[in-house]
């Protein structure tokens, strides 16, 4: 079939009849007027957090500022405390050892060290506080004015601007003046705030926080015990009796807690659990006290650490650079006939290891005295016929362990004796005078016995002296000799007796020519002996 005309669609629409409708007026004022409402509440909302943003921005800003302060206050704390302090040939020292008088007595200050040499010693004019003071470095505390610090006359002056460093929540509420610590407050510039520091010197202040050992296990620590100082003892310290000594044994219970308090404000806290009412006391203490006392063992006055002895004791035999040297030649320059070897020091430090000159008496080491064979500490000297000698200043090849002479004495004690053997009357009846004949036959002692025969003399008297000697152990450890012989030449004594108001010498007459034989071959050195035995 043909189609002149091509189909097309066609759309049918369907109307309702309805009734004339009315529009609702009023309604897009309502959403107008909530959408304001919401957008204005939207805006203040933004303009709230936008103002809070910019406070913490601000705050936050400031934040990092003191940080940055406080931060480089403690580089500039840092390298002073490096520049002045640093170096070996430095002493640190409180300003209060200056005068009573300092305003802030708590700083801390550095000294060059003072290196006394054998040679050419001290004079007095180095004693003097010009001299003092030309070794003065700084004090490490912040100073708005460039090497103000530098000066000994900072510590006496009043802080420009100060700010308390260490005040009543650090020292208590009882901390007097003295002990608060202030700094001059140093502006960086502009509106980036200021900073102030200062450093506390932990080495003058006793470590309260060291244990001891009740008992001693081995020789090492018997040892130990005998070379170290006093133990500890914190209860001592009026303001921290309650912490007493049990509490700091080694591996108890108590010192387990006292171990937790490595800063001071932990150990503040342990100290308030052993003993209630301690961490106020130890604020007080500041100054005084810490739990954190260290010490390098540095060569003050040369600088380097200090040379370790044990290593050279311990050694087999001494390093060619100490064998055959005396000690004050190779340390201090110094050449004299005394010097001490090196070869006594190695051999004291030693013995220890030496089973033939050790031994034990009731437990406790005991040595042998005894000096290096063929070796005297006088040439000559010979208490038989009163030749002095002449002492031996050369050192002795190897080591003396000798007892030293703290003290003598002498007592001295007269009595009479007969010179004639007669028999006993009555004690007293005086004796009748006898003829020569008989007398020369009834001596006693020769030769009074002839030279006073048939005189009126008839008995002798006696001068004793009885020495006392108090010797001294200068070692530690108990010293074993045996016949030990003393010998006492020249005894500064002279003696004058009066017989019925007249005297029987001319002048006093020294103990050197009391005795007859002596006396009459001109030999007038009185030297006797004694000999100790243990």
């Amino acid at each position: 079939m043909n189609f002149q005309n091509p189909m097309r669609s066609q759309a049918i629409v369907f109307l309702r009849p309805c009734s004339a409708a009315i529009r609702p007026r009023g309604f897009a004022l309502i959403v107008t007027t909530s959408m304001l409402m919401l957008l204005a509440l939207v805006a203040v909302g933004m303009l709230t957090l936008a103002g809070v943003t910019l406070r913490t921005s601000a705050q936050g800003s400031a934040q990092s500022v003191a940080h940055a302060n406080a931060r480089m206050a403690l580089m500039l704390a840092l390298g002073e405390l490096q520049k002045t302090a640093g170096p070996d040939q430095r002493v640190t020292a409180r300003a209060d050892i200056l005068d009573d008088d300092i305003a802030n007595p708590r700083l801390t200050g550095a000294w060059k060290s003072w290196e006394i040499r054998a040679n050419s010693p001290p004079q007095a004019s180095d004693y003097e506080k010009n001299a003092r003071d030309s070794k003065f470095l700084g004090w490490l505390v912040s100073s708005p004015q460039p090497n103000a610090n530098g000066k000994v006359e900072f510590a006496h002056q009043g802080v420009t601007n100060p700010v308390t460093l260490w005040g009543p929540g650090t020292l208590g509420d009882k901390a007097p003046g003295a002990d608060l610590v202030t700094a001059a407050e140093v502006n960086v510039g502009g509106r980036k705030g200021s900073f102030a520091w200062a450093v506390m010197d932990e080495g003058v202040k006793v470590r309260v926080n060291t244990p001891y050992h009740e008992e001693s296990s081995s020789q090492g620590m018997l040892t130990n015990r005998l070379g170290s100082g006093v133990r500890p003892n914190t209860g001592a310290i009026p303001l921290l009796a309650g912490l007493d000594r049990p509490m700091f044994l080694a591996g108890s219970k108590e010192f387990k807690t006292v171990e937790k308090g490595i800063t001071r404000l932990d150990f503040g806290l342990a100290a308030e659990e052993l003993a209630n009412g301690m961490r106020e006391p130890l604020k007080e203490l500041f100054h005084d006290v810490t739990t954190l006392s260290a010490g390098v063992l540095s060569d003050v006055a040369a600088g380097g650490l200090k040379e370790d002895f044990n290593l050279l004791a311990n050694s087999a035999s001494l390093p060619a650079p100490y064998a055959g040297k005396g000690v004050y030649t190779s340390r201090l320059g110094i050449t004299g006939p005394s010097d001490p070897r090196w070869e006594s020091l190695h051999e004291l430090a030693g013995l220890y290891k030496n089973g033939a000159e050790l031994s034990k008496h009731e437990g406790a080491p005991m040595l042998r005295a005894g000096t290096p064979a063929r070796w005297t500490a006088a040439r000559g000297s010979n208490p038989e016929n009163g030749e002095p000698g002449v002492a031996n200043l050369a050192p002795p090849p190897g080591l003396v362990l000798m007892p030293s002479i703290a003290k003598v004495q002498v007592v001295f004690s007269l009595l009479t004796r007969d010179i004639y053997n007669y028999p006993k009357i009555r004690d007293t009846t005086p004796k009748v005078a006898g003829r020569e004949s008989e007398e020369v036959k009834a001596e006693l002692h020769d030769p009074w016995g002839r030279n006073f025969a048939g005189s009126s003399y008839d008995y002798l008297l006696h001068l004793l002296y009885t020495p006392v000697v108090t010797i001294h152990n200068p070692y530690n450890v108990i010293l074993e000799f045996s016949e030990l012989k003393v010998v006492f030449g020249n005894v500064p004594f002279a003696l004058q007796v009066i017989r019925n108001g007249e005297p029987q010498t001319h002048e006093p007459a020294p103990l050197d020519t009391m005795f007859y034989r002596e006396s009459e071959t001109g030999d007038r050195h009185k030297r006797f002996g004694m000999t100790l035995k243990t």
